[in-house]
């Protein structure tokens, strides 16, 4: 961060860090197996009523937990920071952020009612999490103005062309553009 007070955090704070970002992405890995089950075997008629109801339950199941947080939370510590003027602009961009997300839900959520096409809910899953990953990670970078070296811009390069090649069915490619 371009910060003045900003500093590397001591090892055990980077471990502690490290260790929730692989508990919370390992949680985070039942949200495609739940919206893969929710339309599991739907129809050419059903694909897209499925995958809007399998979404917003999903989506309602997500708010759960964060509800009893703030439930739970000091009411008059709670009531402060949303008189917060600044708190609620930054509640504004985290609006706007999750109505983009939710459409990007949706469309995972219905690329996964696409099984009866042949398409693999592994390969999804994987095109889609590691996108989306890469990508935040560079909004994140750009918006808080972090730095990353150029070893880093070229690993998330590397990855998200990983990630497509991935994802690209070469029978096709090739019966596409002629080769053999």
């Amino acid at each position: 961060s371009d910060c003045d007070d900003s500093f590397v955090a001591p090892t055990r704070f980077r471990v502690q860090a490290v260790a929730l970002a692989v508990v919370a992405g390992t949680c985070w890995g039942f949200g495609p197996l739940g919206k893969k089950i929710g339309v599991h075997g739907s129809t050419d008629d059903q694909k897209a009523e499925w995958t809007a109801c399998t979404y917003f339950v999903y989506m309602l199941s997500t708010t759960v937990v964060p509800l009893l947080r703030v439930i739970c939370s000091d009411a008059t510590e709670r009531r402060e920071s949303l008189r917060d003027t600044s708190f609620r602009w930054l509640l504004l961009g985290t609006v706007v952020c999750g109505i983009i997300s939710g459409v990007g839900g949706m469309l995972s959520t219905f690329a996964f009612a696409q099984e009866n096409e042949g398409y693999s809910g592994a390969l999804i899953s994987t095109v889609e999490n590691g996108i989306y990953t890469v990508f935040g990670a560079v909004l994140i970078t750009v918006l808080f103005k972090e730095s990353l070296s150029k070893q880093q811009m070229i690993s998330a390069a590397c990855v998200t062309l990983a990630i497509v090649i991935f994802g690209l069915d070469f029978h096709a490619l090739g019966k596409l553009f002629g080769w053999k």
